[in-house]
């Protein structure tokens, strides 16, 4: 049986510790990658959540002005049937 102390050689083969290497750097660029990924779409996301509140904001103040100009319309039409009702 192998004795363990503080005299412990490892070996590793180079071609094994060449191929690990390349996987650790496969792994670290992928997740680097992902992560580059995921903060630009944290930007986009931001940058349409602006838009969408500026377009709710225009859509808002048209609203509001159909609106008024619908209800001067119903008074106008209003009035010319109580013009009409008034005449027979």
């Amino acid at each position: 049986m192998a004795k363990i102390d503080d005299n412990l050689n490892i070996t590793i083969n180079i071609r094994w510790l060449v191929q690990i290497l390349i996987l650790v750097a496969l792994i670290v660029g992928t997740w680097y990658q992902a992560q580059m990924k995921m903060s630009e779409n944290h930007r986009h996301i931001a940058l349409l959540e602006e838009q969408m509140a500026d377009i709710q904001s225009r859509i808002g103040g048209m609203e509001k002005e159909k609106v008024k100009d619908l209800v001067e319309e119903n008074k106008s039409l209003l009035e010319k049937i109580n013009i009409f009702k008034r005449d027979e």
